[in-house]
């Protein structure tokens, strides 16, 4: 990228990750700096701003425009064969990058650029963690009017067969993005040389056959919370379904309101060995697992320019460490279950005011369900309906050599 822009006479300003606690520096034409460090990314947008001449809105001021290309390099199919990771979901150099922009009113242009987010051609091997980082930067232009968004996702994998011709090839197309009109879908996707965009279509209800057994056993985690609950009635009214509801806090029963095919049983989602205790007991009770939901979240709220990586992780936690979780207790109980739905959110796609972790969580599920399907050989599903009550939608994705 910076060979292209120097090439055609742009001198960017050049950002280098040094060591962890280390000072803020100038080394030559490129600054150096701890990217965990809010006090240092501030650093770092008051010397650019000097620099390029951006000011403050209404002031007349180009907008400084920001490629983020170190929020989400992380290595693809890090971790054990159920994709435990060993990264950070939201990584600290976005948060601390988050507060930075959150404390200044220079107009920014900001492009994040993510690797494998999303599964567009099938070809790729789709990230959940990429995928969370992207879900956390949709709520940057919806709480900071003064930050417009692009979320550009590049398909490492191309890389490896086509090499540096294929990274040039890149470097003019991701220079070139604009950022997403206020409202729209701030996301594109670079496969195969074409750049790709998402549009979102009404569900047609039926025409599937389902895929619920009569009579079948289910385990639903945050099986007590509302949607955990309505679904659970649901299932045992209309299909005779033989329940197992976990959660975190839960008073155990083996018989919920006196109905002996609904248990309740104590469980941290997060808790690999516990989950596959529950597992085991769901087979040894009603028989072998026809499905299992993932229904569990952890309360959590709060700006993004405001949270501490404590708080992003707790609220993370439910969403992204317990689906590694019940993926790894799975196979540590012997189970195959005929599906694995994931509840999901609207706010996946669209970005929420003051909850970045639920978004990100959600949008972690959504393509999670998408890796677990082609690599891990689940069958899963996402569901981004809110309790019910909102409409199902797919996403259609639209591609061509224009911009």
């Amino acid at each position: 990228m910076l060979r292209w822009l120097t090439e055609r006479g742009t001198a960017p300003l050049v950002a280098r990750a040094g060591d962890p606690g280390g000072a803020f520096r100038r080394d030559g034409q490129e600054y150096v700096l701890d990217p965990g460090d809010p006090e240092q990314c501030a650093q770092l947008l008051d010397a650019a701003r000097e620099e390029q001449g951006s000011g403050a809105p209404g002031d007349g001021a180009t907008p400084l425009r920001v490629l983020d290309l170190w929020s989400g390099r992380g290595e693809i199919g890090t971790g054990n064969d159920g994709g435990r990771p060993e990264r950070e979901p939201v990584p600290a150099g976005f948060l601390a990058l988050a507060h930075a922009l959150g404390r200044s009113a220079t107009p920014v242009e900001l492009t994040l650029v993510t690797r494998a987010a999303y599964g567009v051609t099938g070809a790729e091997r789709p990230d959940p963690l990429a995928a969370c980082l992207a879900g956390a930067a949709h709520v940057l232009p919806l709480e900071l009017e003064h930050i417009r968004l692009r979320v550009a996702d590049v398909d490492p994998g191309e890389w490896a067969e086509s090499g540096e011709s294929g990274l040039r090839a890149l470097a003019g197309p991701l220079a070139a993005e604009k950022p997403a009109e206020r409202g729209a879908d701030p996301v594109a996707a670079y496969r195969g040389g074409h750049r790709w965009t998402r549009r979102f279509l009404p569900l047609a209800r039926g025409g599937e056959t389902p895929a619920l057994v009569p009579g079948g056993t289910y385990v639903i985690t945050g099986g007590l919370g509302g949607a955990g609950r309505h679904l659970a009635t649901r299932l045992a009214e209309r299909h005779s379904a033989r329940l197992i509801l976990v959660g975190r806090g839960a008073e155990e029963c083996d018989a919920l309101d006196g109905d002996p095919r609904i248990v309740v049983r104590r469980a941290d989602v997060t808790d690999r060995a516990r989950m596959a205790e529950v597992f085991r007991e769901a087979r040894t009770r009603f028989g072998a697992l026809d499905g299992v939901v993932h229904a569990a979240a952890a309360p959590a709220g709060g700006m993004l320019q405001f949270l501490t990586p404590g708080a992003l992780a707790e609220g993370l936690s439910a969403k992204v460490a317990g689906t590694y979780a019940l993926v790894d207790a799975l196979e540590a109980a012997g189970e195959r279950p005929g599906f694995l739905a994931l509840f999901s959110s609207l706010g996946s796609f669209s970005g929420s005011v003051g909850l970045a972790a639920y978004c990100a969580g959600n949008a972690f599920l959504d393509t999670f369900a998408v890796h677990a399907s082609r690599t891990l050989g689940i069958p899963a599903l996402s569901s981004t309906g809110t309790a019910g009550r909102a409409p199902g939608w797919r996403g259609r994705w639209s591609g061509g050599t224009g911009s």
